[in-house]
């Protein structure tokens, strides 16, 4: 499946572009698992690659440019890592709240002494105090 959207660029110019959704689907799962994998060993360059992949799309779903539910979908996805970053990004753009903050809730409690709980716990944190999340 793919997307075609107008994008001025500059001097009224527009663009078409088309986004493939599998392949965002899964560039959005590879920088999930690798952010994962390299904050567990320490390698923060490609921690913070990986994040830069993310929030890229993150920025695209948020300016509808990419559709929401590709984060639904995420959501479903059989890695903890893609599951959790995916119900992050939902709350952020306060999309199907419920889901994100129950999968996220799940997430806290089965891994509860792992980072990835950790980071649960405090996403839902400061969601609550704050009713918002920035990337």
């Amino acid at each position: 499946m793919a997307y075609v959207h107008n994008i001025t660029i500059s001097f009224g110019v527009i663009y078409k572009v088309k986004i493939n959704y599998e392949d965002v689907r899964q560039k959005y799962i590879n920088a999930a698992i690798l952010h994962r994998k390299s904050s567990y060993n320490g390698d923060y360059k490609t921690a913070n690659k990986q994040y830069k992949v993310l929030k890229k799309i993150y920025d695209q779903i948020e300016k509808n440019v990419i559709e929401k539910k590709l984060l639904l979908d995420l959501l479903e996805y059989n890695d903890i890592s893609v599951k959790s970053w995916a119900a992050a990004h939902m709350l952020g753009i306060k999309y199907e709240i419920s889901k994100a903050e129950k999968e996220l809730i799940n997430i806290a409690t089965i891994h509860d002494a792992e980072m990835i709980g950790f980071s649960a716990k405090m996403t839902l944190n400061v969601w609550a105090q704050q009713g918002f999340l920035k990337f």
